[in-house]
């Protein structure tokens, strides 16, 4: 199944949508903020980016500018719970960015399986 890249400053959060996300099939790594993030993609471009948006060191908006520069053919689902500025407009301001989805906290994990899903290239084989 495709690598999905989760990147989230809550390790709660990221071990979370790791467990769902490999019941499914899906190989995941993890990153704990922006810049861990840019690095990981540059050595193994994942078939998916999961990113919240408020993290230290480099947030998401930054982080999905640089992805969209170097990667854009890698979707980049964004994730927030809104807790900085109201999770509709911080969302909305991703998807300006480039975001394919938007996701917002606390996660169902249905709706993040059926993302994950409709964005992730299938294999033929």
């Amino acid at each position: 199944m495709a690598h999905i890249l989760v990147v989230d400053d809550d390790n709660g959060v990221r071990t979370a949508v790791r467990v769902v996300l490999e019941a499914e099939g899906f190989h995941v790594t993890e990153a704990r903020n922006g810049n861990e993030a840019v690095d990981r993609v540059r050595a193994e471009a994942p078939a998916l980016i999961i990113c919240d948006i408020f993290m230290p060191l480099k947030d998401g908006f930054d982080t999905i500018r640089e992805l969209r520069r170097e990667f854009p053919a890698i979707p980049v689902v964004a994730v927030s719970g809104g807790e900085r500025g109201g999770g509709m407009d911080v969302l909305r301001l991703a998807r300006q960015l480039g975001a394919a989805d938007v996701l917002y906290k606390p996660l169902h994990f249905a709706g993040l399986i059926g993302v994950v899903r409709r964005l992730t290239p299938v294999k033929q084989v």
